[in-house]
Order: structure tokens, then C-alpha cells, then sequence
């Protein structure tokens, strides 16, 4: 780095968004913010005569999409790093983020020090993203299926993204940069692809991943409050049941790299047992098992965005009983030993799916 300060280009088509990031950013010395642009035109302006180290990038913005601009910088200034920031969840969009070329992800409901921090390592030569975000989309580019989010190339992905958010055809070429024609081939081709016969069905699956306050957004932030509650230990004994058990794990695999939302669970579940006045009553093999199962199937089937529409999918894991799942791997004379509890066993009757990582 030939200067001492990150100089950074704050890309977001909400000027109250721009002025909070400014503050945010205002409060590292390591950190300068050079300018802001509303959308893809300005922004490509602007960087063409100020000198920029890291570009945060919004998805939704004027005259394209966080995507495509990222995609025109890597051409045209291709010294500025960019970082996708977006209100939409990293393990939906972060995959498409890789492909277009963004060093880094922030979700904005990340805490301030999170952003400071992903422009800091991003400037400095390294990613900001979950490293489970990365291997996704290394799966993704590997896999050949064709059918399902992972058959989506980026460019239909972003229309999508933008029929999620409402627009109609001609809007969707307008932000696209290409013609009517090629707009409308986009969106047949994602409905062959999500298996949607209609346009109108394209348009309520894309709402429900997209777009605030129904559908799967719903149920994502609910995920988020328990989790909150959870780490902070507070659910209440009598709402500690087995599904949510299952909620909170398939959250924590689903969102973080295994060994790190492992670490987590078991760090939650311990708190939780000791604030319900049962210290002794935390079980690492079960923990783990689970862990591995819920990870397993998570990762394998498709894209799902929170953990009520995972166990709608796999009620065999409710049961009852409720370790069924697990007494398909492990007698239950091994499963509850002594040792069992206090350390993890591998199983007696068969072998458990491999952690991630």
C-alpha cells in the first residue's frame, strides 16, 4: 500500500444509507471515504478521475446492478476492490458476489466494526466473506445440475433479483443494459430452470426470497431473533424443545463454517442449561451428531433460506422419538454412556456424514 488511509466509494442509491455509512467509516483514522455515487454510471465517472482503493457496492443501484458494476470495475479500474453491500442474506447472494469478482460481502445488519473491518482486510489483500459462502459457490461452479438456484448463470440471477424487487420486463433491460428481447430470455430461462411454468409464478418466488416483510424474509428474520436469544440465553426453559433445538442448529450450519457454528451451539447450549438450572445436562456427542446430520442435509438439498421451511421439508427429524435420527447410527447403549456425554464417540452402527470443516 503506497498510502496509509483505505480510501473508500460508498455505491448505494439511498442517500440516508450513503451518510450513515460515513459515519460508520468516520470513526477508523485508517479510513477515508473519497465519495459516493447513486449508481452504476456515476460511480464508473467518478472512479475514472479519484483515485479509490476499496468500492462498497450496494446490489440494488441506479442504472444497473451491484453485480454488473462490479464486473465493469474489474475491467476498467481493476487497482479498486469491491465488497457487495446489501440487505440481503450472504449465504443467497454471496455466491453470485464471488462470480462477478467482489473481494468481500457485508450483510447491513452487520455491526458497524463488521464493515470496518471487511474494507480494512480487503484493502490489506485478503476476502471478506464466510468461508462456507466461498465453498458454496466452488459447489456451485462444480456442479452440472440443471435445474435449481445453482443452474442460474450470474446474469440471470440478477433478474431474478430485480424481479424480486418488483420491476417489470422493460425495467429489468433498462437496468440490465440490454434489450427487451434479452431480458424476457432471461426470465424464461430462470423459468425453466426453477421449474415455474408462468411468469406470475416466477414473480412470487422471487418475492419470497427477495423481497421484505413476506414470505421467506419473514422466516429468515425470525431465524435471526432466535439465534439473537439464543446466544444471549434467552429462551425460556419451557420454549427450549426439541424443534427448537433443530431451528438453532440447522441456523448456525447453515450460516457459519462447520467447526466455527459447532463451537457456537455448544457454547449456547451450555449457557442455556445453566441459566434453566440444569448445568450437567449438556451432551457433546449428541451436539456433534446432530450437528453433522443437520449440515449434511442443509448443504445437500436446496437452497434453504430458514429453518422452518428445512423442517417442513424433513419432519422425520421431529420425530418422536426425538433422537430417532440418531438411533440409526448409534445403539442406544453407546449413545448414552458416560463417555458419550462427556466427549464426542463415533458411531457403533453407522458412520455419521463428514463435518465441513
Amino acid at each position: 500500500m503506497e498510502h496509509e488511509r483505505c480510501r473508500v466509494l460508498i455505491v448505494d442509491d439511498h442517500p440516508i444509507v450513503r451518510r450513515g455509512v460515513i459515519d460508520v467509516l468516520a470513526v477508523d483514522a485508517a479510513l477515508t471515504v473519497v465519495g459516493t455515487a447513486d449508481g452504476l454510471d456515476d460511480a464508473l465517472d467518478f472512479m475514472a478521475s479519484h483515485p479509490a482503493d476499496v468500492a462498497l457496492v450496494d446490489i440494488g443501484i441506479s442504472g444497473g446492478t451491484g453485480f454488473e458494476l462490479v464486473r465493469r470495475i474489474r475491467v476498467s479500474n481493476p487497482d479498486v476492490k469491491a465488497i457487495i453491500y446489501s440487505a440481503h442474506p450472504e449465504y443467497v447472494c454471496g455466491g453470485w458476489a464471488v462470480r462477478a469478482g467482489a473481494m468481500g460481502y457485508v450483510e447491513k445488519s452487520a455491526e458497524p466494526s463488521t464493515l470496518r473491518q471487511a474494507i480494512l482486510e480487503v484493502w490489506r489483500g485478503g476476502l471478506a466473506f464466510s468461508s462456507l459462502a466461498i465453498e458454496r459457490e466452488f459447489r456451485r461452479l462444480a456442479d452440472d445440475s440443471e435445474t435449481g438456484f445453482r443452474a442460474l448463470t450470474a446474469r440471470e440471477f440478477e433478474a431474478f433479483l430485480l424481479v424480486g424487487l418488483g420491476y417489470n420486463s422493460l425495467e429489468i433491460a433498462d437496468q440490465l443494459s440490454c434489450a427487451s428481447s434479452t431480458a424476457d430470455s432471461h426470465q424464461s430461462s430462470l423459468r425453466g430452470k426453477l421449474q415455474v411454468p408462468y411468469r406470475d409464478a416466477l414473480i412470487r418466488l422471487a418475492t419470497l426470497v427477495f423481497a421484505d416483510g413476506t414470505g421467506n424474509a419473514a422466516g429468515m428474520q425470525d431465524d435471526e431473533r432466535l439465534a439473537a436469544d439464543f446466544a444471549a440465553a434467552r429462551i425460556p426453559e419451557a420454549e427450549w424443545t426439541h424443534r427448537t433445538h433443530l431451528r438453532v442448529g440447522f441456523h448456525h450450519v447453515n450460516r457459519l463454517r462447520f467447526k466455527r457454528g459447532l463451537s457456537a451451539l455448544r457454547r449456547g447450549i451450555q449457557q442455556l442449561n445453566a441459566r434453566h438450572g440444569k448445568p450437567r445436562a449438556y451432551h457433546e456427542t449428541i451436539t456433534v451428531a446432530w450437528a453433522r446430520l443437520l449440515a449434511r442435509l442443509a448443504h445437500d438439498g436446496p437452497l434453504w433460506l430458514h429453518s422452518e421451511a428445512f423442517l417442513r421439508a424433513h419432519p422425520e427429524l421431529l420425530g418422536p422419538p426425538s433422537l430417532g435420527p440418531l438411533l440409526a447410527h448409534y445403539s442406544e447403549e453407546r449413545l448414552m454412556s458416560p463417555q458419550a456425554r462427556l466427549e464426542f464417540v463415533e458411531p457403533d452402527l453407522k458412520p455419521l456424514p463428514p463435518p465441513e470443516g
